[in-house]
C-alpha cells in the first residue's frame, strides 16, 4: 500500500519518472482525481475575497479525454457545492464546454490571440511552452489546431 503522499503524488504529472501512460477506454496517469474541485475551491476563496461572483473555468466536455471533472454535471454540482460551502452566490462559467479543440482555436482567432496562445500556453504534460508534441495532450492540440487551419484555408 502507499502512504497518502505518495498516492497524491503518483501520478505523471507529480513524478517526473513516471512513463505517460493514456490506456484506450480510460484516462491517463497524468490525470489528478479531484484537481478541478480543488482548483475551483481556490478560486472561489479567492473570489469571495474579492467580492467577485464569477468563475471562469476552460474546461471542456467535447473532447475531454474522459476526465470526470470536466464534465458540465460536474461543474454545476460544484457550482451548487461552493455556493452551499460558502452561502455565497456564485456563477461558474465554462466557455469551452461544448467546443471541440478545433472550435476552441477558431475562437481564439476570432478573438485576435491565436499566435499568442500558440506560442506562450500550453497543455503539455512535460510543461514544454508550445508544447512537446508527443504527449497525448499535445497531440489532441496539435490535431484540433491542424483541424482548424485546414479548415480556415479550405
Amino acid at each position: 500500500d502507499l502512504s497518502l503522499m505518495q498516492q497524491i503524488t503518483h501520478n505523471a504529472l507529480m513524478d517526473e519518472t513516471a512513463e505517460i501512460q493514456a490506456p484506450a477506454g480510460g484516462v491517463p496517469n497524468t490525470f489528478v482525481d479531484g484537481r478541478n474541485a480543488l482548483f475551483l475551491l481556490y478560486a472561489a476563496i479567492y473570489a469571495k475575497s474579492r467580492h467577485a461572483r464569477h468563475l471562469i473555468t476552460g474546461v471542456c466536455e467535447t473532447d475531454f479525454s474522459g476526465y470526470p471533472d470536466c464534465r458540465d454535471i460536474f461543474i454545476k454540482s460544484m457550482n451548487v457545492t461552493l455556493n452551499l460551502a460558502m452561502d455565497y452566490d456564485f456563477q461558474i462559467h465554462t466557455p469551452l464546454m461544448y467546443l471541440t479543440k478545433a472550435q476552441t482555436w477558431a475562437l481564439a482567432d476570432e478573438l485576435g490571440c491565436l499566435d499568442y496562445i500558440r506560442e506562450h500556453t500550453h497543455t503539455c504534460y512535460h510543461g514544454v511552452a508550445g508544447g512537446c508534441g508527443e504527449c497525448p495532450s499535445c497531440v489532441l492540440r496539435e490535431r484540433g489546431l491542424t483541424e482548424y487551419l485546414a479548415g480556415k484555408t479550405a
